[in-house]
């Protein structure tokens, strides 16, 4: 188990810093709004709540991290009011409960964001376009991570049976020598007691 962990780590590290550029969709509403001293304050406030709860949440299948998911998606309306599409921390919610197992949490999970987020954008009349825009990318992505999930178990079981065969092997390699080496001894004690009686009986003589 602990051989494949390392395995996977630096594959999973590097994914996690890579999905971290999706947060620069946050500043592409900064182009249409300039943003004032309060949104940037507010932005700097949400990434320092977001980035623990990323780097703890990231590709957890636990359910002690739906709060970190639900986190995220507070952090999306919160920030509403603020220059920014917020929308990136709602598909970052998203993108988490798809790692979540058994599947069918995850699509549960996914489907109940994508219900909340609606009625959210519904409620604080958010355009057609933010909001479809931000729900279908949700979806896209989260189901994309579900599918990621399924990869990396199948992953995950070929190197635990990997790691298995080897270890089998290497159990099998030391009783082969150990049993070589106990019918190397048998033989070389069965010849010293030969050669003893030999001895013997050419002193008697």
């Amino acid at each position: 188990m602990t051989d494949v962990d390392n395995t996977q780590a630096p594959s999973r590290s590097k994914w996690k810093a890579f999905n971290l550029i999706y947060l620069t969709y946050y500043f592409l509403g900064w182009f249409l709004q300039t943003p004032g001293v309060v949104d940037v304050v507010a932005i700097v406030v949400g990434l320092a709540l977001f980035l623990p709860l990323y780097s703890t949440a990231y590709e957890k299948t636990g359910t002690r991290y739906l709060p970190h998911i639900a986190a995220m998606e507070l952090l999306s309306w919160v920030l509403t009011p603020f220059a920014g599409i917020q929308g990136v921390f709602h598909v970052y919610a998203c993108v988490q409960s798809g790692f979540q197992r058994p599947a069918k949490r995850a699509i549960a999970l996914i489907a109940g964001l994508s219900v909340a987020h609606l009625a959210f954008c519904l409620v604080t009349a958010q355009t057609i376009y933010t909001m479809t825009f931000t729900i279908v990318i949700g979806l896209l992505t989260g189901i994309a991570c579900i599918g990621g999930a399924s990869g990396i178990e199948r992953e995950q079981t070929l190197l635990r049976s990997q790691v298995r065969e080897r270890q089998q092997a290497r159990i099998a390699e030391r009783e082969r020598i150990a049993h070589d080496l106990h019918d190397l001894l048998g033989h070389t004690l069965t010849m010293v007691a030969l050669k003893s009686e030999v001895a013997d009986k050419m002193i008697e003589r």
